[in-house]
């Protein structure tokens, strides 16, 4: 894949986060692991400086955009806790870094190995790659361009190098690795497949290469005949840099990568001594930002406030969609704003509440029953329910109770698509029991009307209490949304 000289670590097209000099959705997540303690910031860029010497299980490098390895100060490599680096960076991370659109940077020499606590035994430091490599460990210092295209910032950081001191003749994907990878993407052999494809940017007189970038290349067949043309490019993963030991101190080399390779331009943390000096002038700027920061604060208060007013008020769209206790909580709370004094349940022949209202000097009391269901009918075990708590009441309180079934059906569809849902032997039983049955759209559409256009209470509640039946809300007043189930009702009878 051809590389821009202006994007060198990612390609432009794959994401907008990627975009150097766009608009982040996001700060790019740059890990760099190196033997020194580096302060290196950059703007837009979130920069973690991580030590070889304390790999600790919190790294987690598969969450990062870029990751930088410094191999330039392992010389002795002996106080490194590898089978911590195993956990952290392995073939399972390195699959997630790729396909999250990751990429990777290998600065110095890779050709040694080191002892592995999960094989027990001695294995390459690039194992975690998934690729195999076949090194050669000449020394010398001739580099040959093997393009006159070379990406401008690796043209940079070779002309830096002065000897090198390893090759690469070639390399492979491991098979395993590529199951693995097709296995993430949801591929299999006969579906999708996985080449590598490395750019090469220099190499040695003898044509090994000494800079150069793998990528990891998804192809689909797009024809039974197994040809080159008979594949389509699915996506490019990667790519991972490999890039030589130069003849600069750490930090710089770590701040060329970073701004010639990454794109990253970098600069030094500003230290806490300097962080409490004041300059001529900054006094008038502090005090400017901190009345901004009061105003701000101010109106955050007041969006807040009116966020949480906005809130209130939806609240009564529950009654269009809601089940359970939260749909029995939010129509006990339209009753009441609907003028009545309500009651939860706090015994259980009480069911799902307790209204009462005065109704042209009597006093009217009532037994709730709310119930919200999927089903596009309510049942007559609903009323027949509501009969036995009406019974407790009289036995307990030797008071005679109106019942109440107020129910919210085909919740999933919009109150208008809704099917009639009391069928004929509901309403006739609803009818001979002296009880009352409307639906939460129904209240709904009563408490709207009441905010927008005073619907008289008074009327509303002796409708309550001396319906027996089905309630018809129309002859309340000229509702703004027809109650599909007064028409419903009407067409049915």
């Amino acid at each position: 894949m051809p590389i821009s000289a202006q994007y060198v670590i990612w390609d432009s097209r794959d994401s907008p986060v990627w975009t150097k000099g766009g608009l982040m959705q996001r700060p790019t997540k740059i890990a760099i692991l190196s033997s020194s303690e580096l302060h290196l910031r950059a703007e837009g860029y979130s920069i973690d400086c991580m030590l070889w010497s304390k790999l600790d299980e919190s790294m987690g490098f598969n969450d990062y955009d870029i990751i930088i390895l410094d191999l330039n100060s392992l010389h002795g490599r002996g106080n490194i806790r590898w089978h911590m680096f195993e956990k952290l960076l392995n073939r399972t991370t390195t699959r997630d870094i790729l396909i999250g659109k990751g990429r990777i940077v290998i600065v110095g020499n890779p050709c040694f190995e080191h002892q592995s606590v999960s094989a027990k035994k001695k294995i390459p430091f690039l194992s975690w790659t998934g690729l195999r490599f076949n090194w050669a460990e000449q020394r010398g210092d001739t580099v040959v361009a093997v393009s006159e295209k070379i990406p401008e910032g690796i043209a940079k950081y070779m002309s830096y190098l002065e000897k090198w001191d390893h090759s690469l003749r070639s390399c492979d994907i491991c098979p395993d690795f590529s199951k693995l990878l097709l296995r993430s993407l949801g591929g299999t052999n006969e579906t999708l497949q996985i080449q590598l494809h490395c750019d090469h940017f220099y190499c040695n007189r003898f044509g090994a290469s000494l800079a150069f970038a793998a990528h990891f290349v998804v192809l689909r067949a797009t024809s039974p005949i197994d040809t080159e043309t008979s594949k389509k490019v699915i996506t490019r993963l990667g790519p991972i840099f490999f890039i030589p030991t130069i003849n600069l101190n750490e930090e710089l080399v770590m701040e060329m990568v970073l701004r010639d390779i990454c794109g990253a331009t970098t600069a030094l943390q500003q230290p806490a001594w300097a962080e409490q000096m004041i300059v001529p002038g900054q006094n008038i700027i502090d005090d400017e930002i901190s009345n901004v920061s009061s105003e701000m604060e101010t109106v955050n208060e007041k969006l807040k406030d009116l966020q949480a007013s906005r809130e209130g008020k939806r609240q009564c769209l529950r009654l269009l969609y809601d089940t359970g206790t939260s749909l029995e909580e939010i129509v006990r709370e339209t009753l009441k704003n609907l003028g009545a004094a309500v009651r939860p349940p706090e015994k259980p022949w009480q069911g799902n509440g307790l209204v009462r209202y005065e109704v042209r000097g009597r006093i009217c009391e009532g037994i709730l029953r709310i119930h919200g269901t999927d089903r596009t009918q309510f049942d007559e075990q609903e009323l027949t329910m509501l009969h036995n708590l009406i019974s407790l009441g009289i036995r307990k309180e030797k008071k005679k109770y109106r019942g109440i079934f107020i129910g919210n059906s085909r919740i999933r569809l919009k109150p208008l698509e809704r099917e009639y849902p009391f069928s004929r032997d509901f309403r006739e039983d609803a009818s001979l029991r002296h009880f009352v049955a409307l639906t939460t759209h129904d209240l709904y559409e009563c408490y709207t009307h009441m905010l927008s256009k005073g619907l008289n209470t008074d009327s509303f509640w002796s409708l309550i209490f001396e319906t027996d039946g089905i309630l018809d809300i129309s002859r309340l007043g000229d509702f703004s949304l027809q109650s599909s189930h007064s028409t419903h009702f009407a067409e049915q009878t």
